[in-house]
């Protein structure tokens, strides 16, 4: 499956690797680059950004003036952490703060890179086989825009429905979530 490249995609990340990332994958999946709005990156601690600004978003995504073919894409380090209790944490920041968790039907994507994005560039850099999720690989990419390729690879390997029996943790959920969005985008459609 791919993302509907009709849609506009709102991306809150912890960085601008991430960032970077995340628009590879939607650039494969045809999502042109107007199309998508970045919230700019933190200064501090990028988890706590998330999870802070996820919030404000969901209000901006329920409010009635809200175009509704917009997706929320957020993306938060696991760091080391469970995925589960990552996202469990960001839910938990939306009750304390009022707002309602994410809704069934609701075009939101929590990405949960766990430790952190460089895991899965590392994963497609250098084979699954070579990484755990407890490394930090944080050091061995520099730059932002050599992680192309292995954006694109992983997009691939999302619409082709091939991470779900993936041996990690993160890149399963990143599959069950990027198949959440396309099924909803064709329920919409």
């Amino acid at each position: 499956m791919k993302l509907d490249p009709k849609y506009k995609y709102v991306i809150l990340a912890e960085d601008k690797q991430t960032q970077c990332f995340i628009r590879f994958i939607l650039r494969n999946n045809g999502v042109e680059s107007r199309k998508m709005r970045f919230i700019p990156t933190p200064e501090g601690c990028g988890e706590q950004f998330v999870r802070i600004h996820l919030v404000d978003e969901i209000k901006i995504l329920r409010s009635t003036n809200y175009d509704r073919r917009k997706v929320l894409i957020a993306v938060t380090d696991a760091d080391v952490n469970a995925v589960e209790n990552r996202v469990r944490m960001l839910e938990d920041e939306c009750i304390s703060s009022g707002v309602d968790w994410r809704r069934n039907k609701e075009l939101i994507a929590i990405f949960v890179p766990k430790r952190n994005i460089e895991t899965w560039i590392h994963a497609y850099a250098d084979g699954f086989d070579n990484i755990d999720e407890t490394t930090d690989y944080r050091h061995n990419y520099g730059a932002e825009k050599k992680c192309r390729p292995y954006a694109i690879e992983m997009s691939e390997d999302l619409m082709a429905d091939r991470l779900k029996n993936n041996n990690h943790s993160s890149l399963q959920y990143a599959q069950k979530e990027y198949d959440r969005i396309c099924s909803l985008q064709m329920q919409i459609n």
